[in-house]
């Protein structure tokens, strides 16, 4: 796994102060939102990425003054990834859901995570299919965490092929009896007088 110079650094909207610094939860969200068609019933849907936490910053008295999710953390401080269903009819009500906690992965390596849903209730038609990263922090607690390598992969099943039917000897021999003399009565010649 190579991280590279490029990747996502995720972390909370700390712009929203008012809301931080009055003890509320602020919930971030960086995700790709598409909606589920009856072609994606039967589906399996997987949302993969590589992932660490920032390096550690040395404070000079043997401490982290990171900005890495969960570092020096006195209230709410958590990174995640995830992939879910979400039901429009019902105020976007969450149907299915799967969530990768990324808030005390390694600070030193670059990690692999893979998730998936399966999609096999036609249910899920018209439903939204959700993936991406979100944070929640309050009174400006880390949350930061990079992300690399994102991908969807959608496997959706082949169509089962026709099954050949063996048919039973008297069967054929019957059939091609039938064919042959309807194949004889048509060949027949009228003649008009």
């Amino acid at each position: 796994i190579d991280g590279g110079s490029n990747y996502l650094n995720i972390y909370n909207d700390y712009d929203n102060r008012g809301a931080q610094l009055q003890g509320q939860i602020v919930n971030a969200i960086f995700a790709q939102n598409t909606v589920i068609t009856a072609d994606d019933i039967g589906s399996s849907v997987t949302f993969s990425f590589d992932a660490k936490r920032p390096d550690v910053d040395d404070d000079d008295f043997g401490g982290d003054d990171s900005k890495a999710a969960g570092n020096n953390c006195a209230n709410t401080c958590v990174a995640q990834a995830f992939i879910k269903t979400q039901d429009p009819a019902t105020n976007f009500s969450t149907t299915n859901e799967v969530i990768e906690v990324t808030t005390a992965i390694s600070q030193a390596t670059w990690n692999s995570f893979s998730m998936t849903i399966e999609l096999t209730d036609p249910l899920l038609i018209g439903q939204n299919l959700q993936f991406g990263f979100e944070t929640f922090a309050t009174n400006d607690d880390n949350t930061g965490a990079f992300y690399d390598n994102v991908a969807l992969t959608v496997v959706t099943p082949e169509p089962e092929a026709e099954e050949n039917i063996p048919m039973p000897a008297l069967a054929l021999v019957m059939m091609s009896t039938v064919l042959l003399s309807i194949g004889t009565y048509s060949r027949r010649k009228v003649m008009i007088k």
